[in-house]
């Protein structure tokens, strides 16, 4: 039901089953966690205040929640909007344990051109990729770097994971494309803003390399793009203990892989998105 009373809804945007089947459900409307049993009954709700409720992670062998919350902030120049995210451990009562990790990225950026303003979301930003292994480690990392972070149940670093890549630069065509896909249906507009968006428009160097990492059959699987291309991905694959294994090419994008069966959420031919299922058969 929506609305903000026990129980109800405003804007769901991540959804957890934990192993005895209790729901949790981040709620950015009403800025908590709701949690219901297999039935749908309401058992209880955490409220945030200084953080946005974002998505959680998953829960450890010990009862730990995993959280990933945000914050966002202005600039003292007002030019940028910048979002904080923080990769958090709490217990199983969502007290406070500890910060895993944390980076702040500017997301949306402000331009004026005489009388006239527009603000525009920054590309090629750096995301955070996560997952949880079935001991309870977790594993994060920036998308521009691939060093990817370890850490224990109890929440210290045990080890990370690199591997040599190919870094990509970000080019003044990439630019231009940005630029055009922002005005693709106001021309007289592009031709206003153009050359002082690419003149102040402030990217990061280099291209995202990693766009997410699970685990399936007890290992890694790392998508990657190839030289920053996301139309070009493929999976690099390492055993439970970080070591490099093989690298992999899948046409489809897999939103969850359990059990020998990768389920995608695709188009069908009339443009509505559908579940699909494939079944996983090995040849090594």
């Amino acid at each position: 039901q929506k609305g903000e009373g026990p129980g109800q809804l405003s804007n769901p945007t991540d959804i957890y089953i934990d192993d005895k089947d209790l729901i949790y459900v981040c709620d950015s409307g009403n800025n908590r966690i709701s949690i219901f049993n297999e039935q749908g009954d309401f058992v209880s709700s955490i409220d945030f205040k200084e953080y946005s409720a974002g998505k959680i992670i998953g829960i450890n062998p010990f009862g730990a929640i995993i959280l990933r919350v945000d914050k966002t902030s202005i600039e003292s120049s007002m030019s940028f909007i910048t979002r904080a995210y923080f990769i958090n451990m709490y217990s199983d009562r969502f007290d406070f344990k500890k910060n895993l990790y944390s980076i702040s990225v500017p997301i949306m950026q402000h331009f004026r051109k005489g009388e006239k303003g527009i603000a525009l979301s920054i590309p090629f930003q750096k995301e955070l990729c996560w997952t949880l292994d079935s001991s309870g480690n977790v594993y994060i990392a920036e998308s521009q770097t691939y060093e990817i972070q370890v850490f224990s149940p109890l929440g210290k670093q045990i080890y990370r994971i690199e591997k040599e890549h190919e870094p990509s630069k970000i080019l003044k065509a990439d630019i231009d494309n940005y630029v055009k896909e922002q005005f693709q249906f106001d021309k007289k507009e592009r031709i206003f803003w153009s050359m002082t968006i690419k003149q102040k428009l402030r990217v990061p160097e280099l291209k995202p390399i990693l766009e997410k990492f699970f685990f399936a059959e007890d290992k890694l699987f790392v998508l990657r793009s190839e030289n920053g291309n996301k139309e070009r991905s493929f999976f690099d694959v390492f055993d439970s203990k970080g070591k490099y294994s093989w690298k992999m090419r899948l046409k489809i994008s897999p939103w969850l892989w359990k059990n020998n069966k990768i389920y995608t959420v695709e188009k069908d031919k009339n443009g509505y998105h559908v579940i699909k299922s494939y079944k996983v058969f090995w040849h090594l």
